[in-house]
């Protein structure tokens, strides 16, 4: 079976950080060029996106589901936001 994710506008530039687990519903992919990441489901249609002006030195990201926070290692900060498409 072939896996594909959804078309992405603007598509990736340089993508560094791929990650999931059995438990989690999402693929989470980190574009620090296009200062975001990208959420999508495990049959690869994207289901969420976030994006900011402040994630100007993108490093690396942790997401805690159960929670529904993402936080963001940027440069040397760390930066949290809630993980809106988590249900």
């Amino acid at each position: 079976m072939e896996f594909k994710l959804d078309v992405i506008d603007p598509p990736f530039i340089a993508p560094t950080r791929i990650k999931t687990d059995e438990a989690s519903k999402y693929l989470y992919v980190l574009d620090p060029p296009a200062r975001r990441l990208a959420v999508f489901d495990k049959n690869g249609r994207l289901v969420s996106q976030y994006i900011s002006e402040n994630f100007d030195d993108l490093k690396d990201f942790l997401v805690f589901e159960n929670e529904k926070e993402i936080y963001f290692l940027n440069g040397s900060s760390i930066l949290g936001v809630p993980g809106k498409h988590i249900k």
